[in-house]
């Protein structure tokens, strides 16, 4: 019997969720797809070549928790389970959580991060996608 179920709840600004539902059984795998457009990017120069997308988890109730920062780099104490891709494009980006288990219930969020106007006048416009993963009623 599955443990839970992930359902995108739809999109702010120009992030989109993709992925659709799916029933997660445990040990099994989900991934959560996002679709940012214009393309994510960013100034900083640790992320040469990275691309400025995060990822979130929330569980109800709580503060937010940052997953990954830079498309695919790990937040401290993040388990392996969780990785982070781009396609390329800079668009499309991917959170796959692995062996899931019931402590990854809650909302997940992408956020990305587009570079506005010129280097030295830089802005930022955060946009996030919410998806949430439940528990199944008992």
């Amino acid at each position: 019997m599955p443990w839970f179920r992930y359902t995108p709840l739809g999109s702010v600004g120009q992030v989109v969720a993709q992925s659709g539902n799916q029933t997660v059984g445990p040990g099994q795998t989900v991934t959560i797809e996002c679709k940012h457009t214009p393309r994510v990017n960013c100034w900083d120069s640790e992320a040469s070549k990275k691309y400025c997308m995060s990822w979130y988890h929330q569980i109800p109730g709580e503060v937010p928790k940052l997953l990954m920062y830079y498309t695919s780099k790990r937040a401290s104490d993040v388990s392996s389970r969780f990785s982070g891709s781009e396609s390329g494009n800079q668009i499309d980006f991917t959170l796959t959580i692995s062996e899931v288990q019931p402590d990854d219930s809650g909302d997940y969020y992408c956020m990305g991060e587009h570079f506005i106007g010129e280097k030295e006048k830089r802005q930022w416009r955060f946009t996030q996608c919410y998806s949430i993963i439940q528990k199944p009623l008992m």
